[in-house]
């Protein structure tokens, strides 16, 4: 094995015999830390495992205590506000939160609606290229595309991508 200390710069491979040890020497390093990488992920599913079911015995042995307060609170004299209802104690505060009513929208009637009532202002219209369908009738050149007539496209340009080395 090739230690690492001896990958310097001007290292080059000497011939065949040379760059197949290399990749074993590669695929026994890759091989390793997936291992270890496998071992790590393992652990973490474990410790995720643990956080839920903590979360969940909390939530489950304090349910009993947060559904009897909240019968309690609706016993007493609370303080009030638009938002929400209040009551101290020592320990801490009960509240009981009044949410906004969440509007719940049937876009279809909606539209209809806006569109009987002249109100085309409230009403958007997104336009997009169908580009899925238009490549399929263009065709590539290497500068970009071109209709079958030979009409330039214009909004579509090529990009250059690097070549990728791969070892397998």
């Amino acid at each position: 094995m090739i230690e690492f200390e001896e990958y310097q710069e001007g290292f080059k491979v000497r011939d065949d015999k040379h760059a197949d040890d290399i990749i074993e020497e590669m695929k026994e390093i890759e091989q390793e830390y997936d291992r270890l990488i496998e071992l790590a992920e393992a652990k973490i599913k474990d410790l995720q495992d643990k956080v839920a079911n903590l979360k969940l015995d909390k939530d489950t042995k304090t349910s009993w205590h947060k559904g009897v307060l909240n019968e309690y609170i609706k016993t007493v004299k609370t303080k009030d506000t638009a938002t929400q209802s209040t009551y101290k104690l020592v320990a801490g505060t009960l509240k009981v939160k009044h949410p906004k009513p969440t509007p719940v929208k049937d876009d279809t009637v909606l539209l209809q609606w806006l569109k009987s009532n002249k109100m085309n202002n409230y009403i958007t219209s997104i336009e997009k290229a169908n580009w899925g369908d238009l490549k399929k009738d263009l065709i590539a050149t290497d500068k970009g595309f071109v209709t079958a007539d030979g009409e330039v496209v214009e909004g579509v340009t090529l990009k250059e991508n690097e070549d990728v080395f791969i070892v397998e």
